[in-house]
């Protein structure tokens, strides 16, 4: 009798280069004859990707862990990621968990699942030091419904920022080649994808260790010139400020294929909070960048990230950030309160911001970005953009992305699903999006 292939499920928490891991994870796993399913409740084993960028992430994740425990009695439960690599201990002890692999064993995923499944031994916890020891990890090969895929080019940082876990949580930092990346464009356009989003922990310092070094931006002009003639865009994910370079500006202004956007992450616009934070630019630098992008751009998207009540952050201060905030060309922003993260160097600052200013900041600055954002979308109403179209829910409107990110929703054709259509924007609907019609197919 054939014996029945493994069901395996996924859950993810975090970046996108996680959503690149977890993709990684099933293709390999389809590859070797498992199922993959999105029906938890059908699942022989289920991969828990997780997250630890925060304390809160940290709790997200001991939360989702407990609760797919519960919900699937019968699954075996792997945990991996981020949090699994810092806190493998703190994993260990939540009744249920199986396997705990860290960012290195992500790869040896099939035979850790076979040796699971068939009771041979194995031990709970198996996490190697990525500080000393960082693993290239294989390409992804997904037949997929999706129209956006994320490619992973670059892992790990090597700036230990004040505040950050990350370098614990995911090495040193490592590149792809130009020619792997290229050859995984080429996979790419064969599946028809029509965007290609480049991510990594710390983007910007791709090429800086291979052998010869290379840039970001000459990775970006290989794959222009790869894309030239094609329907497929290229997206650059979040980079620092001072790694935005007048060349890059410039390739992405005069490209085709790449998208006018960018997410530079500022995390303050106080000279003083960037000095603690150990940040490698100043609020000049910042405000310099973005004017150039805006100057070459008009039409560019810009987000970026801002942390508030970072020790020692007084009022005075808080307020260069938000008067820098208001003033530059940011056309959308994350925010996060700053919380003591263990292993970190700021967790022996003396933290002094009471809670309810943190939460008081955090709110000020969403208000602003909110207003801000709908400006810039209100700004292209009138105007016909390409839209990728990617899902319809539940009311018969379709749903995309604009170059510069912004999120339409529109009526079309069933077939134009996976395809892109230009579409005039009439209006700013109530969740921050625009409505549109669509004028033509592209």
């Amino acid at each position: 009798m054939n014996k029945q292939p493994i069901v395996i499920a996924q859950k993810m928490l975090g970046c996108r280069a996680n959503a690149f891991d977890s993709d990684m994870m099933a293709s390999l796993l389809v590859a070797n004859g498992f199922l993959m399913t999105d029906d938890l409740s059908k699942a022989g084993v289920i991969i828990i990707n997780t997250c630890t960028v925060t304390n809160k992430a940290s709790a997200d994740a001991r939360n989702m862990i407990r609760k797919t425990v519960r919900e699937n009695p019968q699954a075996r439960i792997i945990v991996t990621g981020c949090y699994a690599q810092v806190s493998s201990q703190d994993v260990a002890m939540i009744d249920g968990v199986d396997l705990i692999l860290g960012q290195n064993e992500k790869n040896e995923i099939v035979d850790y699942i076979k040796s699971l499944t068939e009771s041979t031994a194995v031990q709970k916890i198996n996490v190697t030091d990525i500080s000393r020891e960082t693993v290239k990890w294989p390409s992804v090969d997904l037949d997929s419904n999706r129209t956006r895929i994320n490619l992973k080019i670059q892992d790990g940082c090597n700036h230990f920022c004040s505040y950050c876990i990350i370098p614990m949580a995911r090495g040193r930092s490592v590149s792809v080649s130009l020619s792997d990346v290229a050859t995984q464009v080429d996979q790419i356009l064969k599946k028809k994808f029509k965007e290609i989003i480049l991510t990594g922990i710390h983007v910007g310092a791709y090429g800086n260790d291979l052998d010869p070094r290379t840039s970001l931006t000459e990775l970006l002009i290989k794959l222009d010139e790869k894309l030239r003639g094609t329907d497929c865009r290229l997206r650059l994910s979040s980079i620092n400020p001072d790694e935005v370079t007048d060349e890059l500006i410039s390739l992405v202004a005069h490209s085709q294929n790449i998208c006018h956007y960018f997410h530079v992450a500022i995390q303050s616009g106080s000279d003083e909070i960037l000095r603690k934070m150990k940040r490698r630019y100043n609020a000049k630098q910042v405000s310099d960048v973005l004017r150039k992008i805006r100057k070459a751009m008009p039409d560019a998207g810009i987000g970026t990230d801002i942390i508030v009540g970072f020790p020692s952050e007084t009022d005075e201060l808080f307020n260069e950030t938000m008067n820098a905030m208001a003033t530059l060309p940011v056309t959308y922003g994350h925010v996060f309160r700053y919380s003591k993260r263990s292993g970190t160097l700021s967790a022996s600052y003396v933290d002094d911001g009471a809670m309810n200013d943190k939460k008081k900041r955090s709110v000020m600055l969403r208000q602003l970005f909110h207003d801000k954002k709908i400006k810039f979308y209100e700004s292209f109403i009138n105007h016909e953009m390409n839209v990728i179209v990617e899902e319809c829910n539940d009311n018969g409107f379709y749903y995309g992305v604009t170059s510069n990110y912004i999120p339409v929703y529109f009526k079309a054709d069933p077939s134009a699903m996976g395809n892109v259509v230009k579409v005039r924007m009439r209006a700013v609907l109530d969740h921050a999006a625009l409505e549109g019609e669509v004028t033509c197919r592209y």
